[in-house]
């Protein structure tokens, strides 16, 4: 589910339809049914279509994938209302607001900083100019991107920072000991579509913030901030 409050308010229905194995000290999960998940701080049941599920503790690698069906809770006026917060605040920063961003080419517009990484270690070093979005993507026809390069990219959400006149930085590198809050590391190599949505869950790499939002902050592909 995640790490974040979100996904701590989450409760799985039918938890008995979820079956675990390990083989060579990796956890696996598989299910015959949709396994039913109540998210009661942004108001979603979700029924969701299992594909894969590994956990491999040694390397602190989480794969999943599988396809979520949305229903709105039913609740009072109040509880309505928090839910549309709850969902908005979801949303902001998050990998889904990003990679609309991306396809729209606004994302220091809506906050976000994007930087390329030197080497495959952690911890990272990073380039301190920005990536302008122009040089991460192309776009292949009217519905999808693609990204360019195959190196890894260290992304900040921050509003303030990216409120402010772009400046290149003269040092030629960043030394960076550990991943902020507000901070995701990602490797992605995929086709990505104005919804925000990834056509291959294998080629995405994550770590930091989006990392720690998973199922527990998920929004309908259809979800359109107020």
């Amino acid at each position: 589910m995640g790490e974040s409050a979100n996904a701590k308010a989450c409760k799985i229905l039918n938890p008995d339809v979820i079956e675990f194995s390990t083989t060579k000290g990796v956890l696996l999960a598989t299910t015959p049914d949709f396994p039913v998940i109540e998210n009661a701080n942004l108001g979603y049941r979700i029924k969701y279509l299992l594909k894969n599920f590994s956990y491999n503790s040694t390397l602190d690698v989480t794969l999943y994938d599988g396809d979520c069906i949305f229903e709105q809770l039913t609740g009072t006026a109040e509880q309505q209302a928090l839910w549309i917060k709850n969902r908005k605040l979801a949303y902001e920063g998050s990998l889904m607001h990003y990679l609309r961003a991306l396809f729209t080419n606004t994302t220091r517009a809506e906050g976000f900083l994007t930087y390329a990484i030197f080497g495959k270690t952690f911890p990272i070093t990073i380039n301190p100019s920005e990536v302008p979005t122009e040089q991460i993507i192309k776009h292949i026809n009217s519905n999808f991107i693609k990204f360019k390069y195959d190196y890894r990219f260290y992304t900040v959400y921050d509003k303030k920072k990216a409120a402010k006149p772009i400046k290149m930085n003269e040092n030629s590198s960043e030394f960076i000991p550990d991943i902020p809050s507000n901070a995701s590391i990602f490797l992605v190599d995929s086709q990505i579509d104005r919804r925000g949505s990834y056509a291959d869950y294998k080629t995405l790499l994550i770590r930091g913030m989006w990392g720690r939002k998973r199922l527990g902050d998920q929004l309908p592909l259809e979800y359109v901030p107020n």
